[in-house]
C-alpha cells in the first residue's frame, strides 16, 4: 500500500474535522425556494418539523458557508441529552429517493 495517499487522506480528514465553527446565534436561514412540484408544495403547506419529546439532541446547524455551530452553553452538562445517531434531511424532489 502506498503511504502518500493514506497520509493525504488523513490530513484532509483532520482538516475537515477541524473546520470553522460559529456561535448558534450567528446562523442565518437559507432562503426558501418557490415550490414547484406537488411534494414541494405539500412540504411548504404542512411545514414538517422535528419534535424531540424529552431532553435534547445535539444536531448542529449549518450555514451557506458550510460552517457548523459550536456547542451550546448548558447549565447542567449533558443531563437530559441523548446522542444523535443520524441526522434528518429533506429528500423531496430528489430522484431515486423514496419516502417511507
Amino acid at each position: 500500500m502506498n503511504l502518500i495517499p493514506v497520509l493525504v487522506f488523513c490530513l484532509a480528514l483532520a482538516q475537515s474535522a477541524l473546520g470553522a465553527t460559529i456561535n448558534h446565534d450567528q446562523v442565518q436561514p437559507f432562503a426558501q425556494p418557490d415550490p414547484v412540484t406537488i411534494s414541494e408544495k405539500t412540504a411548504v403547506k404542512f411545514k414538517p418539523e422535528m419534535f424531540i419529546g424529552g431532553g435534547c439532541v445535539s444536531f448542529p446547524a449549518v450555514n451557506a458557508a458550510r460552517e457548523i455551530t459550536g456547542d451550546l452553553k448548558g447549565t447542567k452538562g449533558m443531563d437530559g441529552c441523548s446522542n444523535a445517531p443520524r441526522a434528518l434531511k429533506s429528500t423531496a424532489g430528489q430522484p431515486g429517493i423514496k419516502s417511507k
